[in-house]
C-alpha cells in the first residue's frame, strides 16, 4: 500500500512528498521505482523486515537511504517486553519514501508534516524521536526488574525467572539497535552526502547524544541483570545441594534399621530371637545404631547448612 502527503519545502518554496509504504505490490513497487527514481536495491534493503540499521548514498540518483531501528512494545499486558523494527527513510530530492507499518511513528510524522519544513529537517526529526523512545521502554524494563528481584528473594518462582529472561531478550534487542543506529548516525554526520547545515550538524550531535545516553543504560541494565541471574542460579543451585544432602542424610541413617531387621529376620540363631521381648531388643539396637550415626554426622556439621 503507498500513502501520499504534500508539504512545503521552505529552501526553494516547491512542494515536497512523502511517500509511505507498506507490504507493496510488485505493481506499486514499480511505480514506485519510476516515480521516485530511487535505486532497486534501496527499495530491496528497505522491505527486508530483518535488515540492520544502514546508511548508503548513490550519486547516480543523489539519493540517501537511512535505515534506523526502533522500538516497539510487544503484546504481553503481564510484562513490558519490547523487540525493535527497522524504519526506512530514503531522501530523494526535497521529498523522501517511508516504509514503516507502526502507526505511532506515522503519526508523528503526520504532526511534523504540518507545519512547514524540508526533507532534511524532517529526518532529523524522525532520527532524533526514536532516539528519544528508547528511555521510557527503558525505564519500565529497570521498574519491572526491581520488582522481579523484590519478589525472588522471597519466593523463586518460575514465572518470574521467565519474566527475567523477558527482559533480557528486550535488552539484547536494544543493544544491537543501538549499536547499529549509532553507526548510521556517524556515517551521517562523516560523509554529509545530505548537505547538513550546521545548524543541523548539531542536531545530529544532539541525537548522538541521546543514542549514547540509551545505550549506557542499556548496558548498565543488562550487566545488572546478568549479575542478578547469576545469584539467582547460584541460590537455586545451593537450594538443591541442600535437599540433595539433606535427603542423603536421611537415607543413611534410615538404611541402618532395615539393616538390623533384616539381619535378626534370617533364619538362623541369634539372641534375643527366641527371648518374648526380643522384638523391643531389635528395635532398640536399631535406634541405638540410628542415633549413633546421626550424632557422629551432626558433629561433623553435615546437618548444618
Amino acid at each position: 500500500m503507498l500513502t501520499l502527503t504534500h508539504f512545503e519545502n521552505l529552501t526553494d518554496q516547491t512542494q515536497g512528498t512523502w511517500i509511505n509504504t507498506i507490504d507493496p505490490t510488485p505493481e506499486e513497487k514499480q511505480q514506485l521505482l519510476t516515480q521516485t527514481g530511487i535505486p532497486e536495491d534501496f527499495l530491496t534493503y528497505g522491505l527486508d523486515p530483518d535488515e540492520g540499521g544502514r546508511y548508503e548514498y548513490d550519486d547516480d540518483s543523489s539519493t540517501g537511504l537511512v535505515i534506523f531501528d526502533a522500538p516497539v512494545a510487544q503484546d504481553d499486558p503481564d510484562l513490558p517486553t519490547y523487540t525493535t523494527v527497522p524504519l526506512t527513510v530514503i531522501m530523494t530530492g526535497n521529498g523522501f519514501v517511508t516504509m514503516i507499518d507502526d502507526q505511532n511513528i506515522l503519526t508523528k510524522i503526520q504532526a511534523m508534516l504540518a507545519q512547514p519544513t524540508n526533507a532534511n529537517a524532517v529526518l532529523l526529526q524522525i532520527l532524533y524521536d526514536l532516539s528519544r523512545n528508547y528511555l521510557p521502554p527503558l525505564r519500565a524494563i529497570n521498574k519491572e526488574r526491581i520488582t522481579l528481584a523484590r519478589r525472588l528473594q522471597s519466593d523463586l518462582r518460575n514465572r518470574d525467572l521467565y519474566a527475567m529472561m523477558g527482559i533480557q531478550q528486550s535488552l539484547v534487542y536494544f543493544k544491537l539497535s543501538l549499536k547499529t543506529n549509532r553507526d548510521v548516525l556517524t556515517n551521517l554526520k562523516q560523509a554529509n552526502a545530505l548537505n547538513f547545515d550546521d545548524d543541523a550538524i548539531d542536531q545530529l550531535d544532539d541525537i548522538l547524544i541521546e543514542t549514547q545516553q540509551a545505550t549506557e543504560m542499556t548496558e548498565i541494565t543488562d550487566a545488572i541483570l546478568h549479575e542478578t541471574t547469576d545469584t539467582y542460579n547460584a541460590v537455586i543451585n545451593n537450594n538443591l545441594n541442600d535437599v540433595m544432602k539433606v535427603l542423603t542424610l536421611y537415607s543413611i541413617v534410615l538404611t541402618i534399621p532395615g539393616i538390623v531387621f533384616g539381619f535378626f529376620g534370617m533364619n538362623v540363631h541369634f539372641p534375643f530371637t527366641q527371648d518374648h521381648w526380643g522384638w523391643l531388643i531389635t528395635i532398640g539396637i536399631a535406634i541405638l545404631l540410628s542415633a549413633l550415626i546421626a550424632v557422629r554426622l551432626n558433629h561433623r556439621q553435615f546437618f548444618r547448612k
